[in-house]
């Protein structure tokens, strides 16, 4: 006949394999991959360049014929996403939402502005679908950075995660020019 401290002892095992079955379970390298299954890609950009007004525009204050300051204007660009959803998953747990997008200035030519890092956003890529988001491209206090010979590109680097916490990046580049007059 089992004893109370045989008990205990049963007891305690079942506990202990119990936990070693859970930490076995959670671990990553037997039920999860660490990637999601939605794969988000930038499709197009409108306009479908960074145009740059690098002399700005001229500004007569006070009505005398004579500039008394130059304005700049941000640069603005829409960017399109579209999401596909891989090894036949239903989708489930796969919208994507992007917090963070780091933008590089890659440029061929002339001057032109600091990379800027770590920009918060905060849209959504659904599951399967499409999304546009608008993002400021060229802060107008950067525009008097650039001069008439710089040209380049811009790569645009999304971070985010899918509604599982799985990481998701979707990365697109636009080309930028800088000129006297933007259309």
């Amino acid at each position: 006949m089992a004893t109370r401290k045989d008990w205990i002892s049963a007891a305690a095992f079942l506990l202990l394999a119990a936990a070693v079955a859970i930490i076995a379970g959670c671990n990553s390298l037997t039920d999860d991959p660490g990637d999601s299954t939605a794969i988000v890609t930038v499709t197009s950009f409108s306009p479908t360049e960074a145009c740059v007004d690098y002399d700005g525009t001229p500004v007569d204050d006070n009505g005398d014929g004579t500039t008394d300051f130059t304005t700049y204007v941000s640069v603005e660009n829409t960017v399109a996403f579209e999401s596909t959803i891989r090894n036949g998953s239903d989708g489930t747990f796969n919208d994507v939402t992007f917090s963070r997008v780091d933008i590089y200035y890659e440029m061929t030519a002339g001057p032109g502005p600091a990379n800027r890092l770590g920009e918060q956003v905060s849209f959504t890529v659904p599951a399967g679908g499409t999304a546009d988001y608008g993002l400021t491209t060229v802060l107008a206090t950067d525009v008097p950075l650039f001069d008439a010979t710089s040209r380049g590109s811009i790569r645009l680097v999304f971070s985010g995660r899918d509604v599982a916490g799985e990481p998701r990046r979707a990365e697109g580049r636009l080309p930028i020019r800088s000129v006297t007059f933007c259309n």
